[in-house]
């Protein structure tokens, strides 16, 4: 064999060894996930920008952003996603229209809405060690645990004390320092040291069975909580979910349903995913995944009411991710794993057919 042949089949090898993934972050119909060299890659939906400098409306299989930095940190909203470099410098890209990207953004994408097709420097001279980004906002945790939230407020979810929209960060009123930072579709939580949890926004006493409406500030939540699904799902330090759904209605008139979450589940739950959509998703301590919702998709694997079902009988994940009807999910080993709907190419596998019976493997990008 040449010299030739075999640097040809080695580069060939090598470049369609899968990516070993660190992160990802689901977005409505879009995925991205993070790389443990820092690369980004990004599938699905590009109607906003999602994938970060693709001209294709969508891609099914996972392409690199438009960046040459490398990144440390991931996360996505509906149709918009931010990533930190190793500095704590953010970048956003995807949809503008609520002020998300904390940027001047200067592209036209679906319905000539603002946005940005590529990464741009967000939140000025603000420095983070943590984003955590809802539906059409997002927040920062600074080096000194102070919190800045930009973007949309409707529901209060920027903590500031109002519900007027934001284009620039702006301080979390009250807010003690925090450890991290959770997002959802519209609220976010915050751990402390001491293991306390303050939410804000959309139903922000949820995740302990409280009474229905917003927050414009910081709520209590305790101490008592393994995790949270912001405006959704508590878990106990004993592994015990309890989620509360409200019924449709805008002023919050028709009360709440609370519950705790039964089904299948042989080992209690270490962690919570949060997402997009009313499908909400746990982890066991040995990875096992269950979800479930407050109705049954098609699309999703989930069961009806609360009950849990397990997505998969022999599979394990380190960490999930939901978007509005999909979810992924990364292995021990660093491979991506997505299920659910696919009408996008949101599951990366290459093709644009509902997974619901199995998680599909992430195809390498092209």
């Amino acid at each position: 064999m040449s010299l030739a042949l075999l640097l040809a089949l080695q580069s060939q090898g090598a470049a369609s060894a899968p990516p070993v993934y660190q992160a990802i972050a689901a977005g409505s119909s879009s995925t991205c996930g993070l790389t443990t060299d820092g690369t980004v890659l990004c599938w699905g939906s590009n109607d906003y920008g999602q994938l970060g400098g693709a001209n294709a409306p969508r891609s099914a299989v996972p392409v690199t952003i438009a960046s040459p930095l490398r990144f440390h940190q991931l996360s996505a909203g509906q149709v918009h996603a931010c990533a930190l470099t190793e500095e704590g410098q953010a970048f956003c890209w995807g949809d503008d229209r609520g002020g998300q990207l904390a940027a001047p953004s200067s592209d036209r994408c679906a319905h000539r809405a603002r946005c940005a097709k590529r990464p741009i420097a967000a939140a000025g001279k603000l420095r983070f060690r943590q984003l955590a980004a809802s539906a059409f906002s997002t927040c920062g945790l600074a080096a000194d645990g102070l919190t800045y939230c930009w973007g949309r407020n409707q529901f209060g979810q920027l903590g500031d004390g109002t519900t007027k929209d934001r284009r620039k960060p702006t301080l979390v009123a009250g807010a003690p320092a925090f450890e991290r930072l959770i997002g959802s579709a519209a609220g976010v939580c915050g751990v402390t040291a001491e293991g306390v949890t303050l939410c804000w926004g959309y139903e922000a006493a949820a995740p302990v069975g409280g009474q229905p409406g917003y927050a414009p500030t910081p709520l209590s939540l305790g101490a008592n909580l393994a995790g949270v699904h912001p405006g959704a799902c508590g878990l106990s330090s004993s592994g015990v979910a309890t989620c509360t759904f409200m019924r449709a209605s805008s002023d919050f008139s028709q009360g709440v349903t609370s519950a705790r979450v039964t089904g299948p589940i042989d080992r209690l739950l270490a962690d919570l995913a949060t997402g997009m959509g009313p499908i909400f998703c746990g982890l066991t301590g040995d990875g096992a995944a269950y979800c479930w919702g407050p109705r049954s998709y098609e699309d999703l694997v989930a069961g009806k009411g609360f009950a849990a079902v397990a997505v998969s009988e022999s599979r394990r994940f380190r960490t999930l991710t939901l978007g509005f009807e999909h979810a992924c999910g990364i292995t021990p080993a660093g491979a991506a794993y997505c299920w659910g709907s696919n009408s996008e190419g949101q599951l990366g596998d290459g093709t644009d057919a509902a997974r619901a019976d199995a998680p599909v493997a992430v195809v390498p990008p092209n």
